[in-house]
C-alpha cells in the first residue's frame, strides 16, 4: 500500500496491543474470582480492629459473703483492671496478689489462677489512614467472660482480729514472726490463717519473707504441744492412764546419756497433772515406754503428711522409727525430732475436739459463676479417726486443767470453758539448741462442751518476754485476746451465752451476764464469785497471777516478788473477795525442754 503504514506492521503494533489486556484480563479474573476474599480481609484489616476486653477477675469472698479482693478497671494497669484487697496486710499472706502481668503471683491468688482470671473478649473498632479507631460494630465481637468467685471458710472479722492481735504481740515482745491459725473441729474449716510480719498488697514489692504464708510453709519442732501424741498412744494401748503415777525426779533426770529437765521441781504426779505442767521428764518416761506407737499415733494424727488445704505447703518431718536413735521417742513425746506446720498441729488438736476423727482442712468452699450458679462445692472430708471418742473426751480433760490449774492460765475466758496445751522449744541455731532463742506454742479449744474453735498461736523467738519465751506467757495471752475481741462480733461463731443470774449487790436485783463461769462484780462492792472458787495461781508470776485474779473478779494483796508460791485463801475457796499471794524468785533448774 503506497504511502501507508504495511499491514504487517499495523498487525504487530495491534498484537503487542492486545498482549497486555490478554494477560491482564486473566489476571484480573484471577483477582476478582480467586484472590477476593483474601484482598477483602487485607481490606477488613486496615478498615477494623480488633480490641480485647480483659476479663474481670473473680472476686474472693469470706464465709459471710464480705469481699477479701475484687477487681475494678483501670486502663493504666496491666490487664486494664485494679485488684483491691480491703484487708490489706491483714490478709496478705494468704490471699497473695497480682503480678505485673495481672497474673496471681502468691498464695490463694496464684492457686486458683485459672479459675479466677476468666476469658477475655473482643470488640470490632472502625479506624482510618491514620489509625484513629472509631466507634464499634454493632453486632460484632464476643464479651469477656468473668472469673469465678471463690467463697473461702475463712471468717473475715477473726483474720482481722487474728492478725491485728498477732501483730501486737510480735511488736510487743520484739518477736522476730508469728502465726494464728483458727479452725471449725466439726467441719475442717479454716477460719483464719494469718502471719505477722506481713506485705501491703498496694504498696509492691515486699521481701519474700514477708509473702511466705508460714502456716503451711515452715515446719518447725513444737515443744510441748507435741505431747498429745504420746499422751493418745499411752492411752490408746492402755499403757498409762489418767490417774498413772509418774515420778517427775524432781526437775532432773538423765535417760540413756541425755538430761531431760523441768522448770519447776516436781515430785510424783499423776498423766492428768503431768499434762497440765508440762512436765518434760514425765513424757520422757511416757514416750519411752510407748516407743515406736509414738510414730503410728502421729501419723494418724497427720504429721509427716500435707494437709490437703490447697495451697502449696510442707508435709513437715516424721523420720521413720528405722531411722531412729534410742533417744528419738523420748525427744518426739517433748516435741524434738519432729517437725509440723502451724496448720498440722491445729488439725490434730481439732481431731481431739471432733471426738477423735481428723478432718481435711477445708479453705475453698465454692466456687461461683457470674449468674450465681455454683459450680463446684467442697462438702467436709474425714481423713480417719484418730482415737475413739472417750479417749478423745480424755485428753479434752486433760488439756482443760492445763488453763484452770497449769500452764495456760493465760488463755481462760471468762464466760465459756477452755482447753489447750502450751509449748516452748529452743531453737536449733549454729548447729546447737539455743536456750535463748525459742518458739512459743499455744493450742487452744473452745468451748469444751461443744468445741467450735481451735486457735493456735505460735510466737517465734520473743525476745522481751519477761518469763522467758514460753507458750503459757508469749502465746496464750493472744488466744485469750482474740477470742475476747471476736465474741463482741455480731455473726462470731463462738459467744457468750447470756443467762439471768442472780447477783447479790446493794437493792439486790439479777442482771445478764455471761452463763459460763461470768467474772466481772456488778459494783466494787458487789459479792458475785464464780462458781468453781477461787483460782489457783500458784507457780504463776506475779503478772499473771494478778491478771487471771482480775478477770475473774477478785482483789488481790501481794507479798513479795517473782513466782506465786502460796495463796489465801486456798484454790476453791468461795464467797471470797481478796486473795493474798506470797510470791518468791524461783531458783532455776535448767532451760525448757533443752537438749
Amino acid at each position: 500500500m503506497t504511502g501507508g503504514i504495511p499491514r504487517g506492521r499495523l498487525n504487530l503494533v495491534a498484537t503487542l496491543c492486545l498482549v497486555p489486556f490478554v494477560l491482564l484480563v486473566p489476571r484480573l479474573a484471577w483477582l476478582q474470582l480467586v484472590e477476593k476474599g483474601k484482598f477483602d480481609e487485607v481490606a477488613q484489616r486496615q478498615r477494623y480492629v480488633h480490641r480485647w476486653l480483659p476479663p474481670l477477675r473473680g472476686d474472693i469472698v469470706d464465709r459471710h459473703g464480705r469481699r477479701l479482693a475484687f477487681s475494678v478497671p483501670d486502663t493504666a494497669r496491666a490487664g486494664g483492671m485494679r485488684r483491691i484487697y480491703p484487708y490489706a496486710e491483714r490478709a496478705s499472706q494468704l490471699l497473695g496478689d497480682l503480678n505485673h502481668e495481672g497474673q496471681g503471683a502468691d498464695g490463694l491468688e496464684r492457686a486458683y489462677e485459672e479459675e479466677l482470671r476468666g476469658h477475655p473478649g473482643y470488640t470490632v473498632m472502625t479506624r482510618d489512614g491514620d489509625q484513629n479507631q472509631f466507634y464499634s460494630v454493632p453486632g460484632s465481637g464476643r464479651p469477656p467472660v468473668p472469673g469465678y468467685q471463690l467463697e473461702l471458710s475463712i471468717d473475715a472479722n477473726l483474720q482481722d482480729i487474728a492478725a491485728s492481735r498477732l501483730r501486737q504481740q510480735v511488736e510487743r515482745m520484739g518477736a522476730r514472726r508469728g502465726v494464728a491459725v483458727a479452725v471449725d473441729p466439726r467441719t475442717g474449716d479454716v477460719l483464719a490463717m494469718a502471719g505477722w510480719p506481713a506485705f501491703d498488697p498496694a504498696g509492691g514489692g515486699p521481701h519474700a519473707s514477708q509473702r511466705t504464708l508460714r502456716a503451711v510453709t515452715d515446719p518447725y519442732e513444737p515443744g510441748s504441744t507435741a505431747k498429745i501424741i504420746p499422751t493418745l498412744a499411752a492411752l490408746d494401748d492402755d499403757l498409762f492412764r489418767p490417774e498413772s503415777v509418774i515420778h517427775c525426779e524432781n526437775g532432773r533426770f538423765t535417760m540413756d546419756g541425755r538430761t531431760f529437765t523441768d522448770h519447776h521441781a516436781y515430785g510424783s504426779l499423776t498423766l492428768r497433772d503431768c499434762f497440765a505442767v508440762s512436765s518434760n521428764i514425765a513424757f520422757a518416761k511416757v514416750g519411752k515406754t510407748c516407743g515406736e506407737r509414738l510414730y503410728d499415733t502421729a501419723r494418724r494424727l497427720g504429721f509427716g503428711s500435707a494437709t490437703g488445704v490447697g495451697l502449696p505447703e510442707s508435709a513437715g518431718r516424721l523420720r521413720d522409727p528405722e531411722d531412729w536413735t534410742r533417744e528419738s521417742a523420748p525427744s518426739i513425746a517433748i516435741g524434738y525430732e519432729i517437725m509440723v506446720t502451724p496448720l498440722q498441729l491445729a488439725m490434730a488438736y481439732a481431731a481431739v475436739a471432733n471426738e477423735g476423727v481428723l478432718m481435711r482442712p477445708r479453705l475453698l468452699r465454692s466456687l461461683v459463676d457470674r449468674d450465681g450458679e455454683v459450680v463446684f462445692h467442697a462438702e467436709p472430708e474425714a481423713v480417719g479417726r484418730v482415737t475413739d471418742a472417750k479417749t478423745a473426751n480424755t485428753v479434752l480433760a486433760f488439756m482443760r486443767r492445763v488453763v484452770s490449774d497449769g500452764t495456760g492460765k493465760e488463755a481462760a475466758l471468762s464466760w465459756t470453758s477452755v482447753g489447750g496445751k502450751t509449748g516452748t522449744s529452743e531453737q536449733y541455731r549454729d548447729g546447737a539448741y539455743s536456750s535463748r532463742h525459742h518458739y512459743a506454742t499455744f493450742v487452744g479449744v473452745a468451748p469444751l462442751e461443744d468445741p467450735r474453735i481451735v486457735l493456735l498461736v505460735m510466737i517465734d523467738d520473743p525476745a522481751r518476754d519477761p518469763v522467758g519465751g514460753f507458750g503459757g506467757s508469749a502465746a496464750a495471752p493472744v488466744f485469750h485476746e482474740i477470742l475476747e475481741a471476736y465474741a463482741r462480733v455480731d455473726d462470731a461463731l463462738l459467744k457468750p451465752v447470756l443467762a439471768e443470774v442472780a447477783v447479790q449487790r446493794r437493792g439486790g436485783g439479777r442482771s445478764l451476764i455471761p452463763e459460763v463461769g461470768a467474772t466481772v462484780p456488778e459494783s466494787s462492792d458487789g459479792a458475785y464469785t464464780p462458781a468453781d472458787g477461787v483460782p489457783d495461781v500458784r507457780t504463776l508470776s506475779k503478772r499473771q497471777a494478778l491478771r487471771v485474779l482480775r478477770q475473774r473478779g477478785y482483789d488481790a494483796r501481794l507479798r513479795g516478788t517473782g513466782q506465786v508460791v502460796s495463796q489465801d485463801p486456798e484454790p476453791g475457796t468461795r464467797n471470797a473477795r481478796v486473795i493474798t499471794l506470797v510470791c518468791r524468785e524461783p531458783e532455776p533448774v535448767g532451760p525448757t525442754e533443752r537438749r
